[in-house]
């Protein structure tokens, strides 16, 4: 497979693999969906094609299951039937579960308690031709983060319910994970790499779209949720002055990332981010800063 069939691939296998989840009462009961692929389904179409599947594990998976591995060993189990029962009543088969591998990320414990995994999914598919390898697939799971009383609603999943992340906690999350991928927050917990998160200027232009600045109900709203995703993982904000943080370096990420579609200039998406972030500046949601470390 080139790149594009591979991505065109991951997007529709990974729609079943959601289906799958949401027909587990147990996974779902453990997971709360956020990412791109909710933001397509908040927002009621499709911005940007996402290639993985993003979740938080709920405070009440890691309270019964307090060790790593107890935890791993659980989302492995119950994913691994899962993907194995709704296959097996899928008619005409085209998947079939190969192999579920949940990595712990880190490797070690997280310093700050910030345990995580990463779910990598290998599919047989029938409809591919001898010699094609399809590409693996990957669940992002996220340590719990505090969570406001708006961030989190049922979606809908082909007659299924799952707990996933409200527009507002979306927008909120997106912006905390630019800072967080920028140069100072990199220094101060010492992580490694350098890639901008461009694509999440992208998805907060689209947002910003869909529920223009005058919606202050949205907005404040989002004001809390971003409140509540920086203290989750201490994420600084001085103000627009965090987002401006090596201009330029941004500009250039936003226009060779080759996932970003086309149809909102890198100078459209900024003037979104400036405007919201300009908003927080007035109602007092900024500047905010924490501890590198939790307070015992």
């Amino acid at each position: 497979m080139n790149n594009d069939a591979q991505r065109v691939w991951k997007a529709a296998a990974l729609t079943e693999v959601l289906r799958a989840i949401a027909q587990s009462e147990t996974l779902c009961a453990r997971l709360i969906f956020k990412g791109g692929r909710i933001l397509h389904r908040r927002l009621g179409r499709e911005a940007r094609q996402s290639y993985d599947l993003d979740a938080a594990l709920t405070q009440a998976f890691v309270a019964e299951f307090p060790e790593r591995e107890a935890q791993r060993r659980a989302i492995h189990d119950e994913l691994t039937s899962s993907l194995a029962r709704y296959f097996a009543r899928v008619d005409p088969v085209q998947f079939t579960p190969r192999d579920v591998r949940v990595v712990l990320k880190p490797r070690d414990a997280h310093p700050q308690g910030w345990n995580a995994f990463e779910v990598q999914i290998r599919l047989v598919d029938l409809a591919l031709q001898r010699g094609q390898t399809p590409p693996t697939l990957t669940i992002d799971l996220s340590a719990p983060e505090s969570l406001g009383p708006k961030a989190t609603a049922t979606m809908d999943v082909d007659g299924h319910q799952v707990t996933a992340y409200t527009l507002e906690r979306i927008a909120g999350e997106k912006l905390r994970a630019f800072l967080s991928s920028l140069p100072t927050h990199r220094a101060k917990f010492a992580k490694p790499g350098n890639a901008v998160r461009a694509k999440d200027l992208y998805d907060l232009a689209c947002i910003a779209t869909a529920m223009p600045l005058s919606n202050s109900v949205f907005w404040d709203t989002v004001a809390l949720e971003f409140g509540h995703a920086c203290a989750s993982r201490h994420v600084d904000c001085v103000g627009i002055a965090s987002f401006a943080e090596q201009f330029e370096v941004t500009r250039a990420a936003y226009a060779g990332d080759a996932t970003i579609p086309k149809d909102i200039p890198f100078d459209v998406a900024w003037s979104a981010v400036r405007e919201i972030v300009s908003r927080f500046e007035a109602t007092g949601a900024v500047p905010r800063s924490y501890p590198s470390r939790p307070s015992p």
